[in-house]
């Protein structure tokens, strides 16, 4: 292999994840049985995972081609912190998420998938605030909605009934034209 052409500063990937594997017939494709046992756990680990993921997983999600992180979340009753906490490989905004591949849902000696609340309280209201958070949000909110990414700001506003200014007062960030909403965050609503 020839590498006259990498320029100096600039960044390139050498490594990326492993395909699932797939067995295909005239009709329908499936994924391959979970073959690997974490070690010293006495669970078995279901193949391909997630990049990073814990060794002390007692419960797995398959994450389905265009299933969007909120949907894990949801479905898991997980915050996006202990999501993280169990597969660091996503990164702490869900970012690094894979599809086609297993992900840690509850671990050995806890139980993530109960319904814990989130992990920090807005001061003075008593209202426990999702995170990550929209950069800017107020801090007296007590309804919350996890924009995922490719959400459009029309979406938001029409899912949960407010309008533009009010969005923006609560959700400074955002900018009075919601150019500034980041995708995979939580906005304030009904503040």
């Amino acid at each position: 292999m020839n590498c006259d052409n990498f320029k100096t500063g600039q960044s390139y990937c050498v490594e990326g994840p492993n395909p699932p594997v797939v067995t295909t017939t005239s009709t329908t494709s499936t994924t391959a049985n979970p073959t690997t046992t974490a070690p010293g756990n006495g669970i078995t680990t279901p193949s391909p995972i997630q990049e990073g993921m814990v060794n002390n997983c007692n419960k797995f999600f398959f994450v389905e081609k265009g299933i969007s992180c909120s949907t894990v979340l949801s479905t898991n009753g997980l915050t996006i912190a202990q999501l993280y906490a169990m597969n660091p490989g996503i990164g702490s905004d869900c970012a690094g998420m894979w599809a086609q591949v297993y992900i840690c849902v509850s671990t050995i000696g806890g139980s993530p998938t109960s319904t814990a609340k989130p992990t920090t309280t807005a001061p003075g209201n008593g209202i426990t605030t999702p995170s990550p958070i929209q950069e800017g949000m107020v801090d007296n909110c007590d309804a919350f909605y996890f924009v995922t990414k490719g959400t459009s700001c029309s979406t938001v506003l029409s899912t949960n009934h407010i309008t533009m200014d009010q969005l923006y007062k609560w959700n400074p960030g955002v900018g009075q034209d919601c150019s500034g909403m980041w995708g995979k965050k939580v906005v304030a609503l009904l503040c």
